[in-house]
């Protein structure tokens, strides 16, 4: 479950075409309202919508943008539905509400990770990616 910050990362690097390339590996899915907030079609994955917004949706923050909450909803939906998901969010907020609702949590680093993991992307081109952040719109903590 893709939230806009990742994608958007992604392509200031020149790198969708590796998250396109997961695509055969896990299912992507990208809520609606993550389509919204980056104003157009995204170029990969599924879009989707929680059909049933979960009561524990009125516990969140309210600083949260329409993206992250739309993950976690449909995240908490799925999760109903006995289907694993995996939130991927470079917001701190929002995968601090992910870890206290139980819901996996990722950002950008962990799709580096994943990606140089399946082979998708090789040890050198992982270290070129991770050194080119800083001249994108992530902001990487020296703690992450």
């Amino acid at each position: 479950m893709l939230d806009s910050s990742p994608i958007i990362a992604f392509e200031e690097l020149g790198y969708i075409d590796y998250l396109r390339a997961l695509e055969k590996y896990v299912e992507i899915l990208i809520p609606e309202e993550v389509a919204e907030e980056l104003g157009r079609e995204p170029v990969l994955g599924r879009r989707a919508r929680a059909q049933s917004p979960s009561s524990e949706l009125s516990r969140l923050p309210r600083r949260l943008g329409k993206g992250e909450t739309g993950a976690i909803s449909l995240s908490l939906e799925l999760r109903r539905q006995h289907v694993d998901v995996t939130v991927v969010t470079d917001d701190r907020v929002a995968r601090e509400v992910c870890r206290r609702l139980g819901i996996s949590c990722t950002g950008s680093l962990g799709l580096i990770k994943l990606v140089k993991k399946l082979g998708i992307l090789s040890r050198d081109a992982a270290l070129s990616l991770l050194n080119r952040i800083p001249s994108t719109s992530l902001r990487v903590t020296q703690q992450l």
